[in-house]
Protein backbone atom coordinates (compact mmCIF):
# COMPACT_ATOMS: atom_id res chain seq x y z
CA UNK A 1 0.00 0.00 0.00
CA UNK A 2 3.06 2.53 0.89
CA UNK A 3 4.22 1.49 -2.51
CA UNK A 4 0.89 2.52 -4.14
CA UNK A 5 0.62 5.79 -2.53
CA UNK A 6 4.23 6.97 -3.80
CA UNK A 7 3.72 6.19 -6.95
CA UNK A 8 0.52 8.19 -7.27
CA UNK A 9 2.30 10.90 -5.59
CA UNK A 10 5.26 10.57 -7.93
CA UNK A 11 2.74 10.66 -10.73
CA UNK A 12 1.34 13.85 -9.71
CA UNK A 13 4.35 15.66 -9.08
CA UNK A 14 5.41 14.33 -12.48
CA UNK A 15 2.64 15.91 -14.04
CA UNK A 16 2.63 19.19 -12.47
CA UNK A 17 6.49 19.78 -13.14
CA UNK A 18 5.13 19.11 -16.53
CA UNK A 19 2.02 21.40 -16.71
CA UNK A 20 4.76 24.23 -15.39
CA UNK A 21 7.64 22.84 -17.93
CA UNK A 22 4.77 23.62 -20.36
CA UNK A 23 3.06 27.23 -19.30
CA UNK A 24 6.54 28.35 -18.93
CA UNK A 25 7.51 27.54 -22.64
CA UNK A 26 4.29 28.87 -23.89
CA UNK A 27 5.29 32.09 -22.31
CA UNK A 28 8.64 32.18 -23.37
CA UNK A 29 7.71 31.32 -26.77
CA UNK A 30 5.12 34.00 -26.86
CA UNK A 31 7.25 36.69 -25.73
CA UNK A 32 9.94 35.85 -27.81
CA UNK A 33 7.53 35.75 -30.83
CA UNK A 34 6.43 38.74 -30.33
CA UNK A 35 9.19 40.85 -28.97
CA UNK A 36 11.41 39.71 -31.92
CA UNK A 37 9.45 39.03 -34.45
CA UNK A 38 8.01 41.51 -37.30
CA UNK A 39 4.47 41.23 -35.96
CA UNK A 40 4.51 43.87 -33.51
CA UNK A 41 6.14 46.09 -36.14
CA UNK A 42 4.91 47.97 -39.26
CA UNK A 43 6.26 47.77 -42.50
CA UNK A 44 7.50 51.05 -42.37
CA UNK A 45 9.74 50.74 -39.25
CA UNK A 46 11.24 47.52 -41.01
CA UNK A 47 11.67 49.70 -44.66
CA UNK A 48 13.45 52.50 -42.04
CA UNK A 49 15.76 50.28 -40.66
CA UNK A 50 17.04 48.31 -43.62
CA UNK A 51 17.10 51.47 -45.58
CA UNK A 52 17.71 53.80 -43.44
CA UNK A 53 15.04 56.43 -44.31
CA UNK A 54 13.06 58.09 -42.04
CA UNK A 55 9.02 57.58 -43.66
CA UNK A 56 6.09 58.49 -41.27
CA UNK A 57 3.62 56.18 -40.43
CA UNK A 58 1.30 55.76 -43.01
CA UNK A 59 -2.95 55.93 -42.35
CA UNK A 60 -2.99 52.70 -44.32
CA UNK A 61 -0.63 49.88 -45.32
CA UNK A 62 -1.74 47.32 -48.19
CA UNK A 63 0.38 44.29 -48.23
CA UNK A 64 -0.01 42.85 -52.14
CA UNK A 65 2.95 40.53 -51.78
CA UNK A 66 5.25 39.46 -48.40
CA UNK A 67 6.81 36.29 -49.40
CA UNK A 68 9.53 35.65 -46.27
CA UNK A 69 13.30 34.88 -46.84
CA UNK A 70 13.30 31.39 -47.94
CA UNK A 71 16.41 28.87 -47.65
CA UNK A 72 17.97 30.69 -50.16
CA UNK A 73 17.22 33.86 -48.27
CA UNK A 74 14.85 35.62 -51.36
CA UNK A 75 12.64 37.83 -50.18
CA UNK A 76 9.84 40.41 -51.91
CA UNK A 77 7.39 42.39 -50.69
CA UNK A 78 5.15 44.92 -52.72
CA UNK A 79 3.25 47.34 -50.49
CA UNK A 80 0.77 50.01 -50.78
CA UNK A 81 1.31 52.61 -48.24
CA UNK A 82 -1.66 55.55 -48.13
CA UNK A 83 -0.75 59.25 -46.56
CA UNK A 84 -2.51 62.31 -45.71
CA UNK A 85 -1.88 64.93 -48.14
CA UNK A 86 0.66 66.74 -45.15
CA UNK A 87 2.60 64.00 -45.46
CA UNK A 88 4.14 64.36 -48.74
CA UNK A 89 6.12 66.77 -48.43
CA UNK A 90 7.98 64.80 -45.62
CA UNK A 91 8.06 61.91 -47.73
CA UNK A 92 9.53 63.61 -50.80
CA UNK A 93 12.68 65.13 -48.10
CA UNK A 94 12.96 61.85 -46.11
CA UNK A 95 13.43 59.77 -49.14
CA UNK A 96 15.12 62.46 -51.46
CA UNK A 97 12.88 61.79 -54.33
CA UNK A 98 13.52 62.25 -58.18
CA UNK A 99 11.00 63.43 -60.23
CA UNK A 100 10.21 61.05 -63.05
CA UNK A 101 13.21 60.20 -65.22
CA UNK A 102 14.66 57.59 -67.78
CA UNK A 103 17.19 55.89 -65.69
CA UNK A 104 14.14 55.61 -62.58
CA UNK A 105 12.08 54.38 -65.25
CA UNK A 106 14.28 51.84 -66.09
CA UNK A 107 14.41 51.16 -62.56
CA UNK A 108 11.01 50.72 -61.46
CA UNK A 109 10.37 48.64 -64.59
CA UNK A 110 12.50 46.14 -64.37
CA UNK A 111 11.66 45.43 -60.34
CA UNK A 112 8.19 45.25 -61.24
CA UNK A 113 9.15 42.77 -64.21
CA UNK A 114 11.12 40.96 -61.57
CA UNK A 115 8.67 40.68 -58.91
CA UNK A 116 6.13 39.50 -61.32
CA UNK A 117 8.51 36.52 -62.89
CA UNK A 118 8.64 35.43 -59.78
CA UNK A 119 5.14 35.05 -59.04
CA UNK A 120 4.25 34.34 -62.60
CA UNK A 121 3.59 30.77 -61.32
CA UNK A 122 0.83 31.88 -59.31
CA UNK A 123 -1.87 33.27 -61.05
CA UNK A 124 -3.63 35.01 -58.40
CA UNK A 125 -0.48 36.77 -57.28
CA UNK A 126 0.81 38.35 -60.52
CA UNK A 127 -2.89 39.28 -61.29
CA UNK A 128 -2.64 41.53 -57.71
CA UNK A 129 1.12 42.88 -59.07
CA UNK A 130 -0.43 43.21 -62.19
CA UNK A 131 -3.39 45.19 -61.25
CA UNK A 132 -2.16 47.20 -58.57
CA UNK A 133 1.81 48.69 -60.06
CA UNK A 134 1.66 52.34 -60.27
CA UNK A 135 0.77 53.92 -63.69
CA UNK A 136 4.58 54.71 -65.23
CA UNK A 137 2.69 56.97 -67.61
CA UNK A 138 1.62 59.10 -64.93
CA UNK A 139 3.71 61.43 -63.50
CA UNK A 140 5.41 60.38 -60.27
CA UNK A 141 8.51 61.14 -57.66
CA UNK A 142 10.97 57.75 -57.10
CA UNK A 143 13.74 56.51 -56.03
CA UNK A 144 15.83 53.37 -56.31
CA UNK A 145 18.46 52.08 -53.93
CA UNK A 146 20.81 48.82 -54.41
CA UNK A 147 22.88 47.50 -52.00
CA UNK A 148 25.54 44.70 -51.68
CA UNK A 149 26.49 44.08 -55.07
CA UNK A 150 22.36 44.82 -56.49
CA UNK A 151 21.35 41.34 -54.24
CA UNK A 152 19.72 43.68 -51.99
CA UNK A 153 17.47 46.38 -54.19
CA UNK A 154 14.39 48.88 -53.02
CA UNK A 155 12.15 51.33 -55.31
CA UNK A 156 9.80 54.12 -54.00
CA UNK A 157 7.38 55.86 -55.69
CA UNK A 158 5.31 58.09 -54.61
CA UNK A 159 1.89 59.05 -56.61
CA UNK A 160 -0.75 60.79 -55.83
CA UNK A 161 -0.76 60.12 -51.96
CA UNK A 162 0.55 56.55 -52.17
CA UNK A 163 3.93 55.62 -51.80
CA UNK A 164 4.59 51.75 -53.49
CA UNK A 165 7.31 50.29 -52.32
CA UNK A 166 9.17 46.71 -53.61
CA UNK A 167 11.77 45.23 -52.35
CA UNK A 168 13.90 42.34 -52.98
CA UNK A 169 16.55 40.51 -51.35
CA UNK A 170 18.24 37.74 -53.18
Amino acid sequence: MAGRFVSNNMSKRCKVFILIGVILAVFFSSFYYFKYSSVNKTFVKNINKVWHVKLPKPENETILVQRQPSFHGDEEDFVILEYKDEDIEKIKTALALEEKNINLDVHIKLLIEELWTKNITNKDLSKVIRDNAPDMNKTYFGKYISLKEDTEKVVFILQGNKVYVIQIFM
